[in-house]
């Protein structure tokens, strides 16, 4: 896959996620061969489950556990 299918591809996941009115995700770089081994997964079996735990991960890793940090930098800075 060439960098700009893959930079394609991640921006119409987050297109159709946002068309859901689902919040957008962050692929990060570190987890690329994550990704592309759930899509290699799915294009040999047609079973999306790998793909949703590595969605689950992206979710999880954007959203939840940054929001806690920044939860966690609020509350320390107002405890000063």
């Amino acid at each position: 896959m060439t960098y700009v299918n893959e930079k394609v591809g991640r921006i119409l996941i987050n297109y159709v996620l946002m068309k859901k009115s689902l919040p957008p995700i962050i692929f990060f770089e570190s987890d690329m061969q994550k990704h592309c081994s759930a899509l290699s997964y799915f294009n040999e079996t047609e079973d999306i489950s790998k793909m949703v735990d590595f969605f689950e991960e992206e979710v999880y890793k954007t959203w939840i556990r940054n929001h806690c940090l920044r939860l966690k930098n609020l509350k320390d800075f107002l405890s000063e």
